[in-house]
């Protein structure tokens, strides 16, 4: 039987995956499905610090799909959970083994429908990266997102804003600042 990378990984080292190797990980997937999560952005370091075991993870929504890289990626980076996807363009919307798409306008709050039950192990925000907007996002969401919950590109301008509304570090991490240290514990 074929397996992929990250289930060879989840199967075998979990729960003790090493850091430097899940890092290796989460950097060839992400740039493997052209993810712009590596490289400039380096979040792959980010996000292979917050899970050591990938078979624990059941599900993960991202909100701004663009082209479906990072939703493919997560699908094989975490072997046992479904993917959701969140976009106000259809057009982007990706209907795939264990991964689906709905509408969500992040400047209407009206269109934030979550199907009743869900929660995530991993919500990430890399949507408009208006400050508004996430943040609106985030009050809505927050309770449905168990373990992490990511916003992605905030604008260096913006920290000061996120900063003072003192949330909760243990769960949320903004990738424009960084605010915790993160070790392989």
């Amino acid at each position: 039987m074929k397996h992929t990378l990250a289930e060879f990984y989840a199967d075998n080292c979990a729960p003790n995956f090493p850091l430097e190797q899940r890092i290796q990980l989460f950097n060839n997937i992400l740039r493997k499905n052209c993810a712009d999560k590596a490289g400039g952005h380096s979040y792959d370091l980010v996000y292979a610090a917050l899970f050591n075991n990938l078979n624990a993870v059941q599900h993960v929504g991202e909100l701004g799909i663009y082209h479906g890289a990072s939703l493919r990626a997560w699908r094989e980076l975490f072997p046992n959970a479904g993917i959701v996807g969140f976009d106000r363009d259809p057009n982007y919307f990706v209907f795939e083994e264990r991964i689906r798409s709905f509408y969500i306008d992040q400047a209407s709050l009206p269109s934030l429908m979550i199907e009743p039950g869900v929660t995530f192990d991993l919500f990430v925000d890399d949507a408009s990266h208006i400050f508004e907007y996430s943040l609106s996002c985030y009050e809505r969401l927050k309770r449905l997102v168990r373990c992490f919950y990511v916003i992605e590109d905030i604008q260096q301008a913006d920290v000061p804003r996120w900063n003072a509304l003192n949330i909760d570090n243990s769960w949320m991490i903004e990738m424009g600042h960084l605010r915790p240290t993160l070790t392989d514990n």
